[in-house]
């Protein structure tokens, strides 16, 4: 994949940039974009739980762990706002269209960083194909089902849904199921 990736029309288009972008405001830790050979481009986004976490108390919205405040309405809507904030300073063909809060930070330990925490885009792009599947099949949302590994060796299942966003346009629905 390489630092480039090329849209369905032929558009290049540099994510790290727009991945940085997203992630100069407090409350995004790590940003992903995907498009390779797609029509538009969507983003997969890690809260950063401490100045989202804070930020859910000043708004008393109460959350029990990562997974539950990633997913909740308020934060789905304040991560679209952010996008939409980052789409208005990108040329209209790298803007993003979709996105998704997911439900787990990427982590070394399940080799999605590497030690320096750079992403390792071809093993997130496989790891969550069936995310991206349905991100471009204009899903609502996605049953995820994840094994995590971690750092005592111990390994847990996953089977959070992930609400899968729209920027722009009419407001996405972002009711839980």
């Amino acid at each position: 994949m390489g630092d480039m990736l090329r849209k369905a029309d032929g558009t290049k288009v540099a994510p790290r940039v727009i991945e940085d972008m997203l992630k100069f405001t407090p409350y995004i830790q790590e940003a992903m974009v995907v498009g390779e050979g797609q029509q538009d481009l969507a983003a997969i986004l890690n809260i950063d739980l401490g100045n989202v976490g804070k930020w859910a108390e000043d708004q008393g919205i109460a959350y029990t762990s990562y997974t539950d405040l990633s997913q909740r309405p308020e934060v789905l809507d304040l991560l679209r706002r952010l996008v939409v904030e980052t789409n208005a300073r990108l040329r209209p063909e790298w803007q993003i269209t979709r996105l998704v809060s997911l439900f787990k930070e990427f982590h070394p330990d399940d080799d999605e960083l590497t030690r320096t925490r750079k992403l390792r885009r071809g093993h997130i792009t496989d790891r969550y194909q069936d995310l991206i599947a349905a991100i471009y099949s204009n899903a609502a949302s996605f049953q995820a089902h994840f094994v995590v590994r971690y750092e005592d060796g111990r390994t847990a299942e996953l089977r959070p849904v992930v609400q899968i966003l729209t920027v722009g346009g009419t407001t996405p629905s972002t009711q839980r199921p």
